[in-house]
């Protein structure tokens, strides 16, 4: 992401090769993918604030497209989120606190609200990369659809690693890789030639 940054701010074009394969090897458990994305949160942050006015100046003196794009991926959207449902939440005690009935099911309305259209945001983005990418997932159909249901409930562990990552001092800890596949076991699995 930094050197990417970093190569947009200068005015170098950054493209999508879409032949590009990655082989890699995620994280197991719960534990060890929050480990993992805790870490890529912090960096998020730490680019973010390195480059973020560099990247606005890109976007405002040279209408620069991925300059504006790079911004919004490094932006910390969660905690926009986050602020919505802590607004509600504090309008919902405010209400019960008051016997303001209105003002609780607004609150509460507009609490399940955020939640239903981000899950109904990130269904539709696993949808289009279930149908994009159908070739390159290699599983079942079954387990497609409940990965796909699942995907924004993962997603949704994001909101409490935005506000720890901002607070905690993150370092690496190691994520074990016990998969064991030469490149023509890959090959073979996803047919395709070494």
């Amino acid at each position: 992401i930094e050197f990417s940054t970093d190569y947009i701010i200068r005015g170098d074009k950054i493209g999508y090769c879409p032949t590009a394969i990655l082989y890699d090897e995620q994280p197991v458990t719960l534990q060890a993918s929050w480990n993992q994305r805790m870490r890529w949160t912090k960096g998020f942050y730490q680019v973010f604030g390195r480059y973020g006015t560099r990247l606005f100046s890109g976007c405002v003196r040279r209408h620069s497209f991925q300059c504006y794009d790079m911004l919004m991926t490094l932006a910390p959207g969660n905690l926009l989120t986050l602020a919505s449902l802590i607004l509600n939440t504090f309008f919902m005690v405010l209400g019960a606190a008051t016997s303001e009935s209105l003002m609780i099911a607004a609150a509460c309305d507009g609490m399940v609200g955020c939640l239903i259209n981000v899950y109904i945001s990130l269904l539709f983005f696993g949808i289009i990369t279930l149908i994009t990418e159908r070739r390159q997932i290699h599983c079942k159909l079954h387990k497609r659809i409940l990965y796909l249901f699942a995907f924004p409930i993962f997603i949704f562990t994001y909101i409490p690693m935005t506000v720890a990552a901002l607070v905690k001092d993150v370092t690496w800890k190691p994520v074990s890789h016990t998969i064991v596949r030469s490149v023509d076991q890959i090959c073979e699995q996803t047919g395709k030639k070494a």
